[in-house]
């Protein structure tokens, strides 16, 4: 149609149509492309990376809030859209850059490394800063309501903390502390405590699934580990279900996300447990369902409170203003998949104030996962907030830290932040 139409100066068009279209759209002689929600094509080895980068527009705007989630060859890659060669190859950018800046992330790394780093990223600020304008969310504020965050540390169930102890004194989890164990062993330990903190119910399934390890360190637990859900053994649905009971009284919807459909899965039976209306979006649905979803609870008549959203599949692109609540309900290695489904609700169109919450279950590794964004996000000074490499290293005294569980009622992130939020006489809720 838009060939068709030769007055027609504009095409806006989806990255799924350009893959349908893309025969069509070579023909036309476009000037400038704009692409939004950028950071899709951060990897070079997608079609619609190589799709566009091959259309070959004279110029290029390229807008995120991400621009790098993982690696800093995902920055490459979109600095090479929007300015082709401004780094070089990939080849000389690993090793002008990815290298000396990633050694200097190693645990163990020397203070020759450390200055390298700096000296590294200094220069790549210099050279990003020639093509790239940033703009922060604070920008916002003078347009939107206020918002207001809080981080909600929840001690364990009686049950959570028998588990977990007996998680970290096995056998595997020790040698993983001495580092006797593969990287692999490390993440399925990890895995197996993050799954406990969000529900007993969860590790069973995890459990029951992993038939390879179970007998290494798990089948003990198997007589403890709840085959249903119960509130009272889980401390997260404890906080849920007092925040969503106070929501419902001052008749409020909530955004409740979290990383897994199993976590949706229990939060969907825990909302039918209490006759409270909801819908769903996960990856597992068509953009009709979803698109359905969204609708059925943006609309002021609908009776429907609760919005179940898995934060991988909502984690872009969503306005979910009815919600002036939301509970994050896990914690992700990286920052900016956490900050992106939380600005679901605190966008354009929000009229009330918004109050966040993030539910960490103190003591345990969700803390120490969230001690690690704190310092990812501080790092904002050298190129953008997500700059760190977000793939998880340990040096083995980090890994005792991790599958330590501090038994003290006392919240030790508040302690190392030296927070004063004690004096202060303002209600949470």
């Amino acid at each position: 149609e838009f060939l068709l139409r030769p007055n027609n100066q504009v095409m806006i068009i989806s990255y799924e149509m350009v893959t349908r279209c893309i025969d069509d759209i070579r023909k036309v002689a476009f000037d400038l492309l704009v692409c939004d929600e950028a950071h899709i094509l951060k990897n070079t080895n997608v079609k619609i990376t190589s799709i566009i980068s091959g259309l070959q527009i004279p110029k290029c705007i390229l807008l995120t809030g991400t621009p790098i989630q993982n690696n800093l060859e995902e920055f490459h890659t979109l600095a090479d859209l929007a300015c082709p060669g401004v780094f070089g190859t990939i080849s000389a950018f690993r090793r002008n850059f990815i290298e000396p800046i990633t050694r200097a992330q190693q645990p163990g790394c020397t203070a020759d490394e450390k200055e390298l780093s700096e000296t590294c990223l200094q220069n790549l600020t210099e050279i990003m800063n020639r093509f790239c304008l940033r703009r922060t969310s604070e920008v916002n504020q003078k347009h939107l309501p206020p918002k207001v965050e809080y981080v909600v540390f929840v001690q364990m169930s009686s049950l959570q903390r028998t588990l977990y102890n007996s998680l970290i004194q096995s056998t595997l989890y020790t040698d993983c502390m001495s580092n006797q164990e593969s990287g692999s062993k490390h993440l399925l330990c990890i895995g197996a405590l993050k799954k406990l903190c969000n529900s007993p119910h969860i590790l069973r399934q995890f459990v029951e699934n992993k038939t390879d390890c179970k007998n290494q360190i798990f089948e003990d637990l198997l007589d403890h580990l709840p085959e249903d859900d119960d509130i009272k053994d889980c401390c997260k649905l404890q906080v849920v279900h007092s925040l969503i009971s106070s929501f419902r009284r001052k008749k409020e919807k909530v955004l409740l996300v979290a990383l897994s459909t199993k976590v949706l899965d229990i939060l969907a039976k825990f909302c039918d447990s209490i006759e409270i209306k909801y819908v769903r979006l996960d990856g597992k649905m068509t953009a009709d369902q979803r698109q359905s979803s969204i609708d059925r609870f943006n609309d002021k008549s609908s009776n429907i409170m609760v919005f179940l959203l898995s934060s991988k599949a909502g984690g872009v692109g969503l306005n979910l203003t009815a919600a002036s609540r939301l509970i994050l309900y896990d914690i992700d290695w990286n920052p900016a998949n956490d900050l992106q489904a939380m600005a679901r609700i605190w966008r354009d169109g929000q009229k009330k104030k918004v109050h966040i919450y993030r539910l960490l279950v103190n003591g345990s590794i969700e803390e120490k996962i969230y001690q690690r964004q704190i310092i990812k996000n501080n790092l904002s000074g050298t190129i953008v907030d997500s700059l760190a490499n977000n793939k998880v290293r340990f040096s083995t005294e980090q890994l005792k830290d991790l599958f330590k569980l501090r038994e003290s009622e006392s919240c030790h992130t508040h302690d190392l932040l030296q927070c004063q939020c004690f004096k202060s006489t303002h209600s949470a809720i």
